[in-house]
């Protein structure tokens, strides 16, 4: 088959969404089917078109960071789904709120393939994951444009024959929305598991030098957007008691923030946060990283205080990389994978206290950590195969194409 992968943003690009796009659509190619990207040419310096680990990429304007231009890709998509050769079987469409619109349109046209929906975050359904960019508009604005998105989106979306869904609660978002049982694959993300791997202890060691990362540190790493909804003030808020109690406790912040113009943005917030407390030296802040797992790898244990997530691949690579694991009772489809006390603690969302007192606890028992991290690691083998995955994917772009 002839598969198209639409996406917000690609490699170069590091962020969870476009790792797992990448570990899709490698999966695919190496099954025998051509596999297309269709992304935004973010950075005005990346290639329009390039052949990158077996799959061919094409990229469109506008390039930027700032949310008009996420919704303007729908015009190179559009053309390029409507116009130009060559067509496609299917065409499997993520982070679809923001990227519907061109695929949506070129299929109501008759000119488009078969959509497949893979949503990534709560309210990608409702609308509600446009509410911080909708605020930002005039008051008399505001009323109309929701109205407006809202028709618009529901016309899109009523293109789409299939859906890939990570978790039971964004399952239930997609049936609350009109969509059919028979027409929603339930399909936990999968996760690399020969990349995301624990280290020996030599291993770990090698990893810490090379890092830059005390010996005798006591590491909780966080990776991720660094964007609201995240639960990064919380875990600062908890970083602020915890460093008191626990004076080689350090913190690593593994990703990119959304930038200064998006609404979304909590990387400034969340370093003045750190600057007024005096606790600097405390936390690293490394950017976006493409070794992301061998922070993982050096790290003791992992934090994840997202309020909400559609699944949360994170924690998922966390645990891959045999780490014990605390996150809120909110985080998402992953966090619902997770016993507390066999993999590691849960806390009330929002909550730094709560979160603090976990972190404490995990920090506090070796013999604890290792034995959650090993039944982490259990689990992700046992419960996120890329194989099975893959198999889901095809039996989902099939079942798109019969229904057509």
């Amino acid at each position: 088959m002839h598969i198209a992968i639409v996406t917000n943003r690609f490699a170069p690009y590091v962020g969870g969404i476009e790792r797992q796009m990448e570990l899709v659509g490698r999966g695919l190619a190496d099954r025998g089917h051509q596999v297309t990207v269709l992304t935004r040419r973010y950075d005005s310096t990346l290639p329009r078109r390039e052949r990158l680990n077996g799959l061919t990429v094409e990229r469109f304007g506008p390039s930027g960071q700032g949310v008009i231009a996420k919704w303007l890709v729908n015009l190179g998509t559009f053309r390029r789904l409507a116009l130009r050769k060559p067509s496609f079987d299917c065409v499997l469409v993520t982070q679809f709120s923001a990227t519907i619109m061109g695929p949506a349109l070129a299929r109501a046209i008759g000119r488009g393939a078969p959509l497949v929906l893979r949503p990534i975050e709560q309210g990608e359904f409702t609308g509600e994951v446009s509410r911080a960019t909708l605020a930002r508009l005039p008051r008399g604005a505001h009323g109309l444009a929701r109205t407006a998105l809202r028709m618009t989106r529901r016309m899109a979306y009523s293109q789409a024959k299939v859906l890939v869904v990570p978790s039971a609660r964004l399952i239930r978002e997609a049936e609350a929305f009109g969509f059919a049982p028979d027409s929603i694959i339930h399909v936990p993300n999968p996760v690399d598991t020969a990349a995301f791997r624990p280290a020996t202890r030599t291993g770990r060691q090698d990893l810490r030098a090379a890092l830059g990362i005390p010996q005798d540190a006591e590491v909780v790493t966080y990776s991720g957007r660094l964007v609201t909804g995240k639960g990064l003030l919380t875990l600062a808020r908890a970083w602020k008691d915890l460093a008191r109690m626990h004076p080689r406790a350090l913190l690593v912040v593994v990703g990119p923030g959304a930038g200064p113009d998006s609404p979304l943005d909590a990387e400034q917030a969340l370093r003045q946060f750190v600057t007024a407390e005096g606790i600097q030296d405390r936390v690293i802040f490394t950017g976006a990283r493409s070794d992301v797992e061998r922070y993982l790898a050096a790290s003791d244990v992992f934090a994840f205080p997202s309020v909400a997530e559609g699944f949360g691949n994170a924690l998922v690579e966390a645990m891959a990389c045999g780490l014990p694991v605390i996150c809120s009772r909110g985080a998402g489809g992953a966090s619902d994978l997770i016993e507390e006390g066999e993999h590691g603690l849960k806390f009330e969302p929002e909550d730094p206290a709560s979160l603090c007192a976990g972190l404490h606890q995990l920090l506090s028992d070796e013999a604890g950590r290792k034995r959650m991290g090993a039944a982490s690691r259990r689990l992700v083998e046992d419960r996120s195969g890329v194989d099975a995955a893959l198999d889901s994917y095809e039996r989902a772009i099939r079942r798109a194409i019969e229904r057509n």
